[in-house]
């Protein structure tokens, strides 16, 4: 197990198809293989000088290959946590509030 935890500003991007499917991807921990693998939105750390929606375009791009202009309105939520401890459920209650 790792000795350090990563903290960073990060942005994520919930993707949903037309029949509301969210699209996740499959993650795991390079410097600790103990801890399995997780399934998770894409994003990732904002770079100096970034907005948080350039860092979101740029990650979802980074991940999957989906180039985007610009996102929806969106609410920004500032989430402490260590990953993987994040529960499927707990990313249903955000969905759930982003679909309002």
């Amino acid at each position: 197990m790792a000795d350090w935890v990563l903290k960073r500003t990060a942005a994520r991007v919930v993707v949903l198809d037309q029949h509301g499917h969210v699209l996740l991807l499959e993650a795991r921990d390079p410097a600790d293989a103990s801890k399995g693998q997780w399934w998770e939105i894409p994003g990732g750390g904002i770079e100096k000088g970034e907005t948080s929606a350039e860092a979101a375009l740029r990650e979802l791009y980074e991940e999957t290959g989906i180039e985007l202009e610009s996102l929806l309105p969106f609410e920004q939520e500032r989430i402490t946590n260590s990953l993987p401890t994040r529960s499927l459920e707990e990313a249903r209650a955000i969905v759930d509030r982003l679909r309002r």
